[in-house]
Formats: C-alpha cells, structure tokens, sequence
C-alpha cells in the first residue's frame, strides 16, 4: 500500500483586496435593517486588528443578488 504523501504546497490570496473600514460600513449597511442591535455588534470589527481583507469578487458584487450558480462559480 501507498502512503499518501503532499507533493507540494502553495498560497493564494484573492486579488480583491478591502480596507477593514470598507468591510465595516458595507456590513454596516447590509445588516442595518436586519439586525436591531447592530451597533453592539461593529467593535468586532475594530478589535479583530485586521486592516485588510480579501475577497474572491469585488465588494460591489456582493451588493447585488446573484443565483446559486452564479455565486459558486
């Protein structure tokens, strides 16, 4: 029997980068009418010490709806 064994190792990060202010207002904005308490919840935003974040897509498109297939592809 074979032993499993791992060829090679590698990185990727998403070429989508957003400030961690960016994160916070769109967050801010999509929960707002959802979330009665949201303003409770924000500080995650600054005591996780993230400056930037990257997202698969632009942040734009995740203002708008998408299908399912349209957002696993």
């Amino acid at each position: 029997m074979t032993i499993p064994t791992i060829a090679a190792v590698g990185t990727a990060v998403p070429g989508n980068p957003v400030s961690q202010d960016d994160i916070r207002n769109f967050a801010a904005a999509l929960f707002r009418e959802g979330l009665p308490h949201l303003e409770r919840l924000m500080p995650v935003f600054e005591n996780a010490s993230i400056e930037k974040r990257y997202l698969a897509q632009p942040l734009e498109w995740y203002r708008m709806q998408h299908t399912f297939s349209e957002a696993n592809t």
